[in-house]
């Protein structure tokens, strides 16, 4: 069996930069518009918010080591799921959503942007069901909640 160029680890602080560039790129690429928070806002984010209720995961190149995508869940919750936009369509997100899946509660949440229309057929396609969001997020735009439930 041929196994993945990929492996999936434990965030560290060594590739914060690393992945706040992947998520800046992916952020764009998926909505066509510029991040609202700074370069800095945001490695402060990864760095002392996000990992104090969040488990967050990194999928690094075997190769070279290189972040590619990160994940931030808990039991209940993918809070952010961001993939380089070279390295898409690869079974990475899906990865990382399996990953989420199996630490799960037996439920998950998620949101997105009602303008990404790519994350919105990938949970479709993971068996996520959409519910009403709303636009009450930094950004101002319409969000959508997605909800995956175990099958018994």
């Amino acid at each position: 069996m041929h196994e993945p160029p990929f492996t999936l680890e434990r965030f560290e602080p060594k590739y914060a930069k690393e992945i706040v560039t992947l998520w800046r790129r992916a952020f764009v690429q998926a909505l066509g518009i510029e991040p609202i928070h700074s370069v800095e806002s945001q490695l402060y984010f990864l760095t002392n918010i996000l990992p104090h209720s969040h488990d967050i995961w990194v999928v690094l190149t075997l190769e070279s080591q290189q972040p590619v995508a990160f994940m931030a869940m808990d039991r209940n919750e993918i809070n952010q799921l961001y993939v380089a936009p070279e390295f898409q369509r690869k079974g990475i997100g899906r990865l990382l959503v399996e990953e989420a899946q199996a630490r799960s509660s037996g439920e998950l949440s998620l949101r997105t942007f009602q303008i990404n229309h790519n994350a919105i057929e990938f949970y479709r396609r993971l068996g996520f069901t959409e519910q009403e969001g709303n636009s009450d997020n930094e950004e101002g735009l319409e969000d959508m909640v997605f909800r995956w439930v175990q099958e018994q």
